[in-house]
């Protein structure tokens, strides 16, 4: 396996501020890996860590927390203690763990307690830590003894593993906490990548009716979820949902997972249209206070409301089985694939700034 490639990153000064670097190629000592990173997923919360800066812990650094790569180098403490070596694909974990609190030693270690270098954002950690190398969109990443990694199966391209952590993310939200299985009845509010992960996720649990909503502008969106399957593809600027769920599931579904960001309304339409004893998993974040919760129809129809916060290490194994044996076109959600150097572009085009557009999921191939 050739490992002599230059190390190059697109590099976040600050924030709305990037530009690509030539950087040190770093030893490796036993208890850390190199990777050779192909492939990173962006997704919405990049648009708020590049443009307001959000989550970094100092300038400058290396943003991307969907990375995907092939190990180039391993020490031997590493190697065992991952069960990976050189010339394996992995998808990188983007937490690192501290392993000792009692989320991590529960196995929820994507709510881990740890603090400062205890626990850290992968794509939020300065250039002056380390190697420097931590996120995604860079040739190379760095690998420590809390980094936690999932092997990718050889049929997977990297370009498609880069759904690992959107695909997870749906296992978590849609199978395990909301609790989709065969039979049940499903509407997934939002049709962005995760909103379609989600969907397909219900699909492969068995569901036997699962929906999604969108806009006016996600009707590409609405279209790639017929291709996947769903019963129902719901524009609620052309048709009401409660009135639409109604008719098609008579007595309110089994279960909502909202995805919709800054959307107050998904929740009270979601209490509308879950039936008794229903639930409602929370996934979106709303970043205003909600003024409006209808909390009698929370008590009369004995409803249960989750919130989900980030991904666990078994909702990454299954999502990358999935990804590898489902036999939909989920790759048709990857709908931009760029250079490295078009990282600002990527961000753009999901935040909508290229209105000719129409992005799902937008792919950084470094190779």
């Amino acid at each position: 396996m050739t490992s002599d490639w230059p190390v190059r990153a697109m590099v976040q000064t600050g924030p709305g501020v990037m530009e690509l670097r030539e950087l040190d190629r770093p030893s490796v000592g036993s208890s850390e890996a190199l990777v050779r990173v192909e492939a990173a997923g962006i997704c919405g919360t990049d648009i708020h860590m590049y443009y307001d800066g959000a989550g970094a812990i100092g300038f400058p650094l290396i943003r991307g927390h969907e990375p995907v790569g092939t190990v180039i180098e391993i020490g031997d403490v590493l190697r065992q203690r991952l069960g990976v070596d050189v010339g394996d694909r992995v998808a990188i974990d983007p937490f690192i763990r501290c392993g000792v609190c009692r989320y991590c030693l529960t196995g929820k270690g994507e709510l881990c307690e740890g603090a400062g270098e205890e626990h850290y954002n992968y794509a939020n950690i300065p250039l002056s830590e380390g190697t420097g190398l931590w996120g995604g969109f860079a040739t190379h990443l760095t690998l420590t003894d809390r980094t936690v990694v999932y092997k990718i199966p050889p049929a997977v391209d990297p370009i498609k593993a880069s759904l690992f952590n959107a695909m997870g993310a749906a296992v978590k939200w849609t199978i395990d906490v909301g609790g989709v299985r065969l039979g049940s009845t499903v509407v997934v509010l939002g049709g962005g990548q995760r909103g379609l992960c989600c969907a397909v996720a219900a699909l492969e649990a068995g569901a036997s009716f699962v929906a999604v909503t969108g806009l006016e502008r996600d009707i590409h969106k609405l279209e790639l979820a017929e291709e996947f399957g769903v019963s129902l593809a719901l524009n609620i600027e052309r048709a009401d949902l409660v009135t639409a769920i109604a008719a098609a599931v008579p007595g309110g579904v089994d279960v909502v997972v909202d995805t919709t960001p800054g959307s107050n309304q998904a929740v009270t339409d979601a209490l509308e249209i879950v039936r008794t004893g229903g639930r409602i998993v929370v996934a979106g974040i709303k970043r205003v206070p909600h003024d409006a919760f209808a909390l009698d129809d929370l008590i009369k129809k004995e409803i249960t409301i989750c919130g989900v916060l980030g991904t666990g290490a078994d909702h990454y194994r299954r999502a990358i089985a999935l990804l590898a044996t489902s036999v939909r076109p989920l790759e048709r959600m990857q709908t931009h694939v760029l250079p490295l150097t078009d990282v600002v572009r990527g961000i753009d085009l999901l935040a909508g700034k290229e209105p000719d557009q129409k992005p799902i999921a937008v792919v950084i191939e470094t190779s």
